[in-house]
């Protein structure tokens, strides 16, 4: 098959793309990429470890580059970043650890090209340390020291036998956390769908026994756009990004059919309703 460039509104008939965003094509291994689209599912669904995953997103990034971004030279006053974090760090349990469960969305490619977007403009200041642009994910669930038994013979069961339906994630507005990264958070209708299934496997999982840390204690359900150093000017950059990208235009919604955790084991709880 030849190495062609694809047209913007063939792209968004092939995918179902509602979302209006500005791609630039490269010429590409087109039959590669749209395998990839094309099979949503079989990504997925699929145990798939994250370097694999991640080398599916090079995949699409290679035929899709978002636009590049205008740097911005705004003053505003300093921002003030989310308190909330994760896992608590006073985990003294023998051989307990923490691990989380996550969707993986590099297959849609509106979301995709916008995350693009928005770490183009947070690397047009000084002070970037590390961007998610091609390993976009939203963690359901943050496991809290807990052991490899524990998740293993009781908490992956406990979830796999709560039935539900999929959500649909839609996304806000860019923030901070305190721990320097930059973050997208879903909006308010997605924040109250996934965190009430999640509460419901908690309340499954607290059932063996298990102690869980409540994922509402967390911060919000989101991505991480990328992170930064302490000299980096938060306040301008999400101006710049929330301008660039307004609510309601980071991606039509998403349902979010399955999420995986990859350790200790890999396992995939699945929508079942």
């Amino acid at each position: 098959m030849a190495r062609v460039a694809q047209p913007a509104e063939r792209l968004k008939t092939q995918t179902g793309m509602t979302s209006d965003c500005d791609f630039v094509y490269r010429p590409c291994a087109w039959e590669i990429c749209q395998w990839i689209v094309e099979s949503p599912r079989v990504v997925a669904t699929s145990r798939f470890t994250l370097p694999t995953m991640r080398a599916a997103a090079l995949l699409l990034a290679l035929c899709v580059a978002p636009a590049a971004a205008t740097e911005v030279t705004s003053s505003a006053a300093p921002a003030t970043c989310s308190p909330l974090s994760y896992c608590p760090a006073n985990c003294t349990r023998a051989g307990a650890a923490e691990t989380d469960g996550l969707s993986i969305l590099v297959t849609h490619l509106g979301l995709l090209g916008n995350i693009g977007r928005a770490v183009d403009i947070m690397r047009s200041f000084p002070g970037v340390q590390t961007d998610d642009r091609l390993d976009i994910h939203v963690s359901w669930m943050y496991l809290c020291c807990v052991t490899e038994e524990e998740i293993v013979n009781k908490v992956f069961p406990a979830m796999d036998a709560v039935r539900w339906s999929a959500p649909n994630a839609s996304f806000s507005e860019v923030i901070c956390n305190h721990d320097g990264s930059i973050i997208l958070h879903a909006d308010d209708a997605s924040q109250a769908a996934i965190g009430a299934i999640v509460a419901r496997f908690e309340a499954a999982i607290e059932a063996t026994g298990v102690v869980v840390v409540p994922r509402a204690t967390m911060e919000p359900f989101h991505m991480t756009v990328g992170t930064v150093d302490s000299t980096y000017p938060m306040a301008d950059a999400l101006a710049a990004i929330n301008s660039a990208i307004p609510r309601g235009t980071w991606t039509a919604p998403i349902p979010l059919q399955n999420f995986a955790f990859l350790l200790p084991v890999p396992h995939v709880v699945s929508a079942n309703a």
